[in-house]
C-alpha cells in the first residue's frame, strides 16, 4: 500500500507547487508592467481581472534585489499616476482610491483594495 500512495503524494506535491507564485511568474510578466518606479515606490498596471497570485508573482520581481520597495497596482492605465514619489504619502490620493492591490514587499503583504458602495 505504501508504494502505491508514494507517487499520488508526489504528484499531488508537484500540482500544488505548479500552481504557487512560481508557476505564476510566467503569467504575470505578460499580464503586468512596471510604468514608474522611485527608490521606494513601484507604480505597476496589469490587465484587468488578473488574480492575486499574477500580482504577488509580478510585485516580487519587480521589487527583486530590494528592501524597501512598495508596489501600486493599477487596471486601468487612465488613473495611474506620471510619475513615481518617492514615498508612498505623495501619491495623489485620487489616484490611490483607484489602485486595486498594494503590495509590501518587507512583510510580504498583498492588500487587495475592493470598491465600496458610498452612502
Amino acid at each position: 500500500m505504501t508504494q502505491r500512495v508514494i507517487p499520488q503524494l508526489s504528484m499531488a506535491l508537484g500540482v500544488l507547487l505548479m500552481s504557487g507564485p512560481a508557476a505564476a511568474a510566467p503569467q504575470a510578466a505578460q499580464s503586468c508592467a512596471v510604468t514608474q518606479r522611485s527608490e521606494a515606490v513601484v507604480l505597476m498596471l496589469c490587465q484587468p481581472a488578473q488574480t492575486e497570485v499574477i500580482w504577488r508573482a509580478a510585485a516580487l520581481k519587480a521589487c527583486e534585489g530590494k528592501q524597501r520597495c512598495n508596489v501600486w497596482i493599477w487596471d486601468d492605465a487612465a488613473h495611474l499616476p506620471t510619475m513615481a514619489p518617492t514615498t508612498d504619502a505623495e501619491l495623489p490620493k485620487a489616484q490611490t482610491a483607484k489602485a486595486v492591490a498594494i503590495w509590501a514587499h518587507d512583510s510580504q503583504s498583498l492588500v487587495s483594495l475592493r470598491k465600496t458602495a458610498k452612502k
